[in-house]
């Protein structure tokens, strides 16, 4: 149930463009530490990449599978899972169900707890384009560190991913992404988690302690390191990036 709703969470934004509605496969797995890694609650990615026809910088742009499917109403993957979101079994205990599904707003995680039906929609958001080609060494290897593990083509979120004026970190530059992220007091283009070498976690997720007060934004559904003791919502911020990516928002 705590997933169902996680997923009805993400349905509700998205104005699809298609000639059938996408019918989105989600298979969810128990895995433990040694899998995943001792303090991952969860992991989530979209199993195919599309090819859809845009060009950046002399190389064409892939939409995760979802993405496509949403835009297009065309499964691609056929029978198969769509998105799979692998679930830390060893850490179960950590993770709060909330009883009240029908009202997200009526209670909270208790002391130490995390909100599931929150890490569920986090990792969703890999499935539907948090997520790229991209990966990189940290500074000071500079730009000559970022690289492409697909010569031919971006992901639709690496497009928009590029160096602060430092080389410190990362930035999110999306013009829908911008005017939110002004709207919440801040300046300039979102950071994005930028510790060099993190697999899973780098340059996929915002926020990041090196960014000059960013860190206000924890709490936000895709920072990469989950807040406990919140409910955790979909925000204006999560769906300007999505829509920077090329998603039609309700």
């Amino acid at each position: 149930a705590n997933i169902g709703v996680a997923i009805d969470q993400w349905a509700t934004k998205f104005i699809q463009t298609g000639n059938s509605s996408a019918t989105i496969d989600i298979n969810v797995s128990a895995m433990d530490s040694h899998q995943l890694g001792p303090s991952t609650l969860a992991a989530g990615n979209s199993l195919i990449s599309v090819n859809s026809g845009e060009i950046y910088n002399e190389k064409a742009i892939f939409y995760s599978g979802v993405q496509h499917e949403i835009l297009t109403g065309v499964d691609l993957n056929a029978l198969e899972e769509d998105v799979s979101i692998m679930i830390n079994l060893d850490l179960l205990s950590k993770l709060w169900f909330d009883p009240t599904l029908n009202d997200r707003h009526d209670n909270a995680p208790e002391k130490g707890e995390y909100d599931f039906v929150g890490v569920i929609m986090h990792e969703f958001a890999h499935g539907l384009g948090f997520n790229g080609f991209l990966a990189y060494s940290p500074p000071p290897n500079g730009e000559q560190g970022l690289k492409n593990s697909y010569d031919f083509g971006v992901g639709s979120f690496d497009r928009f991913i590029q160096w602060n004026d430092d080389l410190q970190w990362f930035e999110f530059t999306g013009s829908k992404t911008d005017q939110i992220y002004h709207q919440l007091g801040f300046e300039g283009h979102l950071p994005l988690y930028s510790k060099g070498n993190v697999m899973g976690s780098d340059l996929y997720h915002y926020s990041n302690v090196n960014s000059g007060g960013v860190e206000n934004l924890d709490g936000y559904l895709m920072t990469a390191v989950a807040t406990p003791e919140e409910s955790m919502t979909i925000s204006a911020l999560d769906t300007a990036i999505l829509q920077d990516i090329g998603y039609l928002i309700g």
